[in-house]
């Protein structure tokens, strides 16, 4: 399963990749034509559009600090790359004295084309998911070939599966996410990941965003029994709840109280890693309503699995 997803993410890749090289085709054949300024301006405006297609926050972003700034920044490499491509273009068509017969409108169109499909095939992120975009691409261009010659390489597919996971994460909103589709996005890779490895990108990505999404993400990692059975005695449930208690919204409440409440049902030893009684039940006094009471319920449950334990 990690594998075929890791497989199709990684052909998207390379389409983005194949798109990209037809956008910088269509400038070098815009020079090549001989179409002048005019080829110029309009190949540098499909350039720019199909950038803010891909980049929508410098335009929704424009008003807040450095928005302007960003934007200018963006729409200068933009025309600096097509003057590039336009006068080799040129130089091109002088050097061989080939000059394809294009209309002025092609070379922009396929370029307007092109940052369409890109669109299509890649949900745009904002810039703070950057880093772990160009990891994720990097990766799956990279370990797709490994995993075609060699489908039990442990290595390959534990880099595969990581990699495979952040993109998943990173394509779902930040919050109002349903609990099923975070599960569909972090839990199967944890099959091809040394524990460890999956448990600390999974802590790396909560404390790093602090989103619903990806808290939510930790819990439903770090309470499956598989995991939890695993890692039984590192008091992750214990610093899973500080996220939730510090930043966590509703949604991420009572994710945290329903998974944990699940786990200790087949695996009760996991109170061992759960926050002390006291602190649920004090956790439980800043809240209000039914959420309340069933943290209060969850520390009960700790307590008495805790006396249990102590008793034999």
């Amino acid at each position: 399963m990690t594998g075929r997803s890791a497989r199709r993410l990684a052909w998207k890749a390379r389409g983005l990749l194949a798109l990209g090289l037809a956008m910088m085709l269509a400038a070098l054949a815009s020079g090549a034509a001989g179409h002048g300024l005019a080829g110029f301006v309009l190949v540098t405006a499909g350039f720019v559009a199909a950038r803010l297609l891909a980049r929508p926050w410098l335009l929704t972003r424009l008003a807040q600090p450095g928005g302007a700034q960003a934007l200018s920044r963006d729409i200068a490499g933009q025309v600096l790359l097509v003057l590039v491509l336009f006068w080799m273009g040129v130089g091109f068509a002088a050097l061989t004295g080939w000059r394809p017969d294009l209309p002025l409108w092609l070379p922009p169109v396929a370029c307007l084309g092109a940052g369409a499909l890109s669109r299509a095939i890649w949900r745009p992120m904002p810039p703070e998911m950057d880093r772990f975009l160009d990891e994720a691409t990097e990766t799956l261009t990279r370990m797709a070939d490994s995993l075609a010659e060699d489908g039990s390489g442990d290595d390959a597919r534990a880099e595969a599966a990581a990699a495979a996971m952040m993109v998943a994460l990173d394509a779902l909103p930040a919050s109002g996410v349903p609990h099923h589709s975070i599960g569909d996005a972090a839990l199967p890779p944890m099959a091809d990941m040394p524990f460890w490895t999956y448990t600390n990108l999974l802590f790396d990505r909560a404390r790093a965003h602090e989103t619903d999404r990806d808290i939510r993400a930790l819990v439903i990692g770090i309470t499956d029994p598989f995991i939890a059975t695993k890692a039984a005695g590192q008091e992750d449930l214990d610093a899973a709840f500080d996220l939730v208690a510090a930043h966590g919204g509703e949604q991420a409440l009572y994710c945290f109280e329903m998974q944990t409440v699940a786990l200790l049902d087949v695996f009760p030893d996991a109170w061992r890693d759960m926050p002390a009684p006291e602190r649920l039940r004090d956790f439980a006094g800043s809240l209000s309503g039914q959420i309340a009471d069933r943290y209060r319920d969850l520390a009960a449950l700790v307590e008495r699995l805790q006396q249990k334990a102590e008793s034999t």
